[in-house]
């Protein structure tokens, strides 16, 4: 993979670290969208055994897309998961291959690309801190219920500024 390849990134609390091993080679990896009022987002899902992640972003954000594109070029999606614990820090490296085809969220890759903002920042991290994701998120993998389901919100340029003032941890 290039040195220049963007990495998704999931901070994992001590407690849900185990999910991650007991995946029993059981992955997949996929794109999807969730239509707000206020735009579309984008979702960004992987399952490994009975753990999911999320990963949202804006749908028109630059940046994600030129990600994306990166990634169908080397047909793979780098994946760092990090653990902390007092002074100790723990991380998992995972590769996920990329859907084959054209993904699901291409038909909204030129959808308007609204400006940034400190409001449009907070909506999108209330929705992922909001649990609505957690409370309707099925399995990918056929016969392997859900165990624990984690959400991110992808922070480009366009919201560093945001997330960098925002008094919610992001």
């Amino acid at each position: 993979m290039p040195a220049d390849t963007s990495v998704l990134t999931c901070p994992v609390a001590p407690a849900d670290a185990r999910w991650l091993s007991k995946g029993n080679g059981q992955a997949c990896f996929g794109f999807g969208f969730i239509p707000r009022e206020d735009g579309l987002l984008m979702t960004i899902r992987a399952q490994i055994g009975g753990l999911q992640v999320y990963w949202v972003a804006e749908m028109a954000d630059p940046q994600v897309w030129a990600a994306i594109d990166k990634w169908k070029k080397v047909k793979r999606v780098p994946v760092l998961f990090e653990t902390r614990e007092g002074e100790r820090i723990d991380h998992a490296f995972g590769v996920f291959d990329l859907p084959p085809g054209t993904l699901r969220n291409e038909v909204h890759r030129h959808e308007r690309n609204p400006e940034p903002t400190v409001q449009r920042f907070q909506r999108i991290v209330s929705f992922v801190g909001s649990g609505a994701l957690q409370m309707e998120a099925g399995t990918d993998i056929a016969g392997v219920p859900l165990q624990q389901v984690l959400t991110n919100v992808i922070i480009t340029e366009r919201f560093a500024p945001f997330a960098e003032a925002s008094p919610v941890p992001v």
